[in-house]
């Protein structure tokens, strides 16, 4: 009877396996968007070279508003400059250079996050609110790693496995839902109209709000640029045939465009 139970079970899973849509490998394509060397200017990114005991520090972030629109943390001058078409257009300096991880933009508003804060920006740089963050007894942390949007507001994740937190467009603490169970189980990449881009071993897997698997693709996402400091977002999925990809250089920085057809 175990046996048998087994048995039905492996090929259940198989099924399961190979019923589930899966994007064939396609022609890759590398496009790159924006390119800056290091400096201080408008125009350029800032990089920090450490002594031989201490990481070296450089842009931690970017963000791909749409195809030309592009924005970069860049925590060495504390600022976040904005780029359309390859060409600088503005940039936000920042309150503090203390803890900034990461970055989003919604509806026109840019959201930084910050080690136990998000601070909030219009379009004209001007800042609109700052939200500190602090832990619930069931939601203890040391630290934050990466802040998504969604339909309802926005995600933060912890540096405590599975433990986020949510909130709303104008930073107020609002339910999670059940994401919790979908950051507990995977490892997420990145969240774009309510779906889940996480890690599926060899494949990226495709989640939606229920924790359904809806679809997988062989990872062209899987090719990581070589870093020369800690990043915290190298990498923007856009849908399941484009990604972005910061790649850092001995001159500056690049950001590639890369595509499945």
């Amino acid at each position: 009877m175990h046996k048998r139970f087994g048995l039905m079970l492996i090929v259940y899973v198989a099924l399961f396996t190979y019923s589930l849509p899966t994007k064939a490998n396609g022609e890759i394509k590398k496009e790159p968007k924006l390119t800056l060397k290091w400096g201080t200017a408008d125009g350029k990114v800032g990089f920090k070279k450490r002594s031989k005991t201490s990481i070296d520090e450089g842009p931690k972030s970017f963000f791909v508003a749409s195809e030309d629109d592009i924005y970069i943390l860049d925590n060495v001058n504390n600022r976040i400059s904005r780029y359309i078409h390859e060409k600088w257009v503005s940039s936000i300096k920042l309150l503090s250079s203390v803890g900034p991880v990461d970055i989003t933009v919604k509806k026109g508003i840019l959201y930084v996050l910050k080690n136990f804060s998000i601070e909030s920006y219009n379009e004209n740089g001007k800042l609109i609110k700052i939200k500190k963050l602090s832990a619930e007894p069931s939601k203890i942390f040391s630290g934050v790693w990466r802040i998504f949007k969604s339909s309802d507001g926005l995600i933060v994740t912890t540096t405590k496995p599975g433990t986020i937190l949510c909130l709303n467009d104008d930073l107020n603490y609002t339910t999670c839902d059940n994401w919790e169970e979908i950051f507990r189980k995977y490892t997420v990449y990145d969240v774009v109209n309510d779906m889940f881009f996480v890690d599926g071993g060899d494949k990226i897997l495709y989640v939606d709000r229920s924790g359904k698997i809806l679809s997988s693709t062989p990872d062209i996402f899987w090719d990581k640029p070589p870093t020369l400091f800690p990043v915290a977002c190298w990498r923007r999925i856009i849908n399941a045939d484009t990604v972005y990809v910061m790649e850092t250089k001995k001159t500056g920085i690049t950001i590639t465009k890369i595509t499945q057809k």
